[in-house]
């Protein structure tokens, strides 16, 4: 019996959504340790679009300074499983990553970590520089 598009769709908003969860989790793990070992400074993020299940995701980060950096995370597909992580950071940089999602049941951690390392040290390269023209400003 051939599935309606209705039920198809149904089922791809549960998985568009638990990616974003995946892809905020390692990021918030390797920030964490990224922010620690680079700076010994503790550097936070915030999820700010969790009643939201449209795309972007909207994400703040904060480091010890009180300064606060606006992100931007695009979750776009590009093949089965795959995922186009387009990362834009308010007044900065913008950089493209890739997020693969193993077939397996409960493997969709696995590619994760990887990909919240390499977002963390984006968006920690981001940090300094807004930092820095923070404290330009301020002087």
């Amino acid at each position: 019996m051939p599935v309606s598009p209705a039920s198809q769709s149904s089922t791809a908003p549960a998985s568009s959504r638990r990616i974003p969860d995946v892809i905020f989790q390692s990021l918030k793990s390797a920030l964490t340790v990224q922010g620690r070992r680079r700076h010994d400074a503790d550097v936070t993020v915030a999820r700010l679009d969790r009643t939201s299940t449209d795309p972007p995701m909207q994400l703040r980060l904060e480091c010890s300074d009180h300064v606060q950096m606006a992100v931007e995370i695009r979750l776009r597909p590009v093949g089965d499983k795959v995922y186009d992580v387009h990362c834009t950071v308010a007044e900065g940089a913008s950089h493209r990553f890739t997020y693969s999602a193993c077939s397996e049941t409960g493997t969709a951690l696995s590619r994760a970590p990887c990909l919240g390392r390499k977002l963390g040290t984006f968006l920690l390269d981001e940090l300094e520089r807004h930092v820095g023209r923070h404290h330009l400003r301020t002087q």
